[in-house]
């Protein structure tokens, strides 16, 4: 047996077998109409393959009909089709998954920029408090240091007909103040007034209501004397001296209450 014929023989094989492409099934089909002995070859090739497959057990199959160039032709229109809508649905896959990593970038660069923002925001506020507090410490220490210390307070109470005048003194900071809430309630339009050393003259002192006399009045002068009266203002003319209520003398005596 020649090389020819074995590859006639493999070529017969693979033609029954259905495993030649569209060049090599025509080459047969034409061998076919023109070589009587390779028709012969074939048949003897399929009634070999169905005795072996009877052998074997297995079901002879029915014979099919031999493919034309017609089938081949629609074979390859149905896989270039059907690889033609693989494309597409892989092209539309591709576009989708490529919008997808667009979004996704778009998105990990906003949340990456409002990161950002955010450090500089919490570092913003941060400086800010730093700063408050910073000034909220020198105010603090300020008015520590403008505290009056209330445990150099002494308090003296001189009494009178109308109710007791307490006087408060803070020996640190050397300050004096009239409390006039112990004494009697005034009417409507009376007033508790105040003579320094005598004076007619205030000394910048108002007039005090029935409201106003529960503070404290800070006695900023040197004096000597300040004489409490009540009565009705008049202007121009000095309080009469019925409407004495009390008169504190300066200094006071040692035995003052803490």
């Amino acid at each position: 047996m020649n090389r020819d014929n074995i590859d006639r023989k493999e070529l017969l094989e693979k033609y029954l077998l259905g495993l030649t492409d569209q060049e090599q099934a025509e080459y047969v089909e034409k061998q076919l109409q023109e070589d009587p002995t390779m028709v012969e070859d074939l048949a003897e090739l399929r009634s070999k393959m169905s005795t072996y497959l009877n052998e074997q057990g297995f079901t002879e199959q029915p014979a099919r009909s031999m493919r034309s160039l017609r089938d081949f032709q629609d074979l390859d229109h149905e896989m270039i089709t059907a690889m033609t809508r693989r494309n597409h649905h892989l092209s539309i896959w591709r576009m989708a998954l490529s919008a997808v990593c667009l979004l996704l970038l778009f998105t990990t660069g906003y949340l990456f920029r409002e990161n950002q923002n955010f450090r500089l925001e919490v570092a913003r506020e941060q400086a800010l408090h730093a700063q408050d507090e910073a000034s909220n410490r020198k105010k603090l220490e300020a008015l520590r240091g403008k505290a009056i210390v209330w445990d150099s307070l002494h308090t003296q109470t001189i009494a009178s007909a109308n109710g007791d005048v307490l006087v408060h003194f803070l020996a640190d900071d050397q300050v004096t103040f009239l409390d006039l809430s112990h004494l009697d309630s005034l009417q409507q339009d009376e007033y508790y007034f105040l003579q320094l050393n005598g004076k007619d003259s205030n000394h910048g002192i108002d007039p005090i209501t029935d409201s106003s006399r529960h503070s404290l009045i800070p006695i900023l002068e040197d004096v000597s004397t300040i004489s409490v009266y009540r009565g009705t203002p008049e202007a121009g003319v000095p309080p009469h001296p019925e409407k004495l209520v009390s008169v504190v003398d300066f200094p006071l005596s040692r035995g003052a209450q803490k």
